[in-house]
């Protein structure tokens, strides 16, 4: 999955401008020896497999998409002026590189500028470069010179950041959530050799960072039993954030047992959730509990598709999300593939997930 990974976190593809991971995702997913479609928003749905009568429909899904920059002024100096698409932190974007896609496809590199130490008062130096007052430098000393290499208002970027391997630690942009694509495939190729009676149908999902809607139409077209949403858990790991609880990389896939952004969430189907933990308990895959509060996923407006659809958020461990420098281990990324595949395979006949 490393390759997966890589090259698909390399991928320039802020929300609302998805197309090239859309087109990989389907390239990818027809090389395994599945179809698929794409919906008008940009979702791409794979069919895996119908469900044999009287088996639930499962829907596993990861979003395409990643946090960036929109241009809403060039100035007629050269710089330009952006809001951000999505979670931007403020502490991380002085001196960051950036990169705009051009109307023809091609990529337009810049950087944010940062006033020098030297001409600096204290005060200045220790203040963050916020994503309103920041300008971002592309090298070129006119409007006119950046509108003709097809950057203008409403072009949209995200950041430049390498991709570094470390053992089976693994440091990049864009891991949220492109590792959760890298998942998808995974379980797809898993499938090909694997014996089940469950339906699946495997979704990318667009616009998660924008709005968290971008997936809905998918969900409502599929009209699943069962979602399984593949994303972040937010590690606590590190120095400042060891209050938040126990998700640590390396600990295995986490079953996150609520999220809470400000406008929506999930407190995931009690028996799905009890399912997953007594699936891996069974096959002897790592896993922890978590909770986020702060953030949604997909899974926060999918689960009211149709009658109500009982979700489940499972997720990776990410140090450092929403920068260019997010930073995953990947043996919690096998366990999250380990115990996916293993929910599809292994759900019993009569399986029920009723309330009450």
């Amino acid at each position: 999955m490393i390759e997966d990974i890589e090259f698909f976190s390399q991928l320039v593809g802020p929300s609302g401008a998805e197309d090239v991971a859309i087109r990989a995702f389907r390239e990818h997913t027809k090389a395994l020896g599945y179809e698929s479609s794409v919906d008008p928003l940009g979702n791409v749905v794979v069919q895996v497999k119908e469900p044999d009568p009287g088996w639930p429909k499962m829907m596993v899904s990861a979003h395409l998409d990643e946090i960036g920059f929109v241009v809403h002024k060039v100035e007629p100096d050269g710089y330009l002026k952006v809001h951000r698409v999505g979670g931007i932190n403020d502490l991380v974007i002085g001196g960051q590189r950036l990169v705009f896609l051009a109307e023809d496809g091609s990529l337009v590199e810049g950087c944010v500028g940062v006033k020098s130490r030297h001409v600096s008062s204290d005060e200045e130096a220790r203040a963050a470069v916020t994503v309103d007052d920041a300008y971002v430098d592309v090298m070129e000393t006119s409007a006119e010179a950046v509108r003709d290499r097809g950057v203008d208002v409403g072009s949209l970027g995200t950041y430049v950041g390498p991709f570094i391997p470390n053992g089976d630690l693994i440091r990049g942009k864009a891991l949220d959530n492109r590792v959760g694509i890298a998942l998808l495939l995974e379980v797809a190729r898993r499938a090909r050799s694997a014996e089940f009676r469950s339906g699946l149908t495997l979704v990318a999902t667009v616009q998660e960072e924008f709005s968290v809607r971008g997936g809905v139409t998918a969900a409502r077209a599929v009209d699943p039993d069962i979602v399984i949403c593949l994303d972040i858990a937010i590690a606590a790991d590190t120095p400042e954030s060891r209050y938040l609880g126990d998700v640590s990389l390396g600990g295995g896939a986490v079953i996150t047992r609520f999220t809470r952004g400000t406008s929506n969430g999930v407190i995931p189907n009690p028996k799905l959730r009890k399912y997953a933990a007594s699936v891996a308990l069974s096959r002897g895959i790592p896993f922890s509990y978590g909770t986020l509060q702060g953030g949604l996923t997909d899974a926060s407006y999918m689960q009211y598709e149709s009658r109500g659809v009982p979700t489940l958020d499972l997720s990776f461990p990410i140090r450092y999300a929403h920068t260019p420098v997010e930073t995953c281990h990947m043996a919690d990324v096998r366990s999250v593939a380990d115990l996916t595949s293993a929910m599809v395979t292994d759900i019993p006949e009569g399986f029920s997930l009723a309330r009450g």
